[in-house]
């Protein structure tokens, strides 16, 4: 690469650094930790997720979906849903993998002893693609979810908003 198109790059760089912080200033995320109903049966997962304001387009929320398994088990045929009404199987769940890879499906519908899957939804991940309603609808990106449930082979947990 010739030195201009390199310093082109580098400020281009920069200048993508700087956006991002400029838009995440005074838009600090909120941390939601989720309590599972009473006699959930997945309540040894942890439940959390943080929103902010996503700024494109304007009025719109990004969030991101932690689950976590302390367990030694494993838990298979996983589909999450917000709300009651918008659910997807765990493996259509976007990851992000980094700047160079950018985003990819999960690719499997185990949790895993020891996971902590980080699930992002915003205007450059498109996790409310993959999350529908029975009509195929996909999650609205002005609200975040209320309660999540986690569907497994062999039980349903729900975990509401503090």
């Amino acid at each position: 690469m010739s030195m201009p198109h390199l310093r082109t790059y580098a400020c281009n760089v920069a200048l993508l650094a700087c956006a991002s912080l400029a838009a995440s200033c005074g838009n600090p995320s909120q941390h939601q930790t989720l309590d599972p109903d009473v006699g959930n049966p997945l309540s040894f997962l942890s439940v959390s997720y943080e929103t902010q304001p996503d700024g494109f387009p304007p009025g719109t929320v990004a969030h991101s979906l932690r689950v976590t398994n302390p367990s030694a088990q494993t838990l298979d045929d996983v589909s999450i849903s917000y709300d009651g009404k918008y659910r997807t199987p765990l493996q259509s769940l976007l990851v992000y993998q980094g700047f160079v890879k950018g985003c990819t499906d999960l690719g499997r519908s185990s949790i895993l002893p020891g996971d902590d899957l980080v699930f992002p939804f915003s205007h450059d991940v498109s996790n409310h693609q993959v999350m529908t309603d029975p009509a195929g609808s996909p999650y609205p990106r002005t609200v975040a979810p209320a309660n999540i449930t986690i569907t497994t082979s062999g039980a349903e947990g729900t975990w509401h908003v503090r």
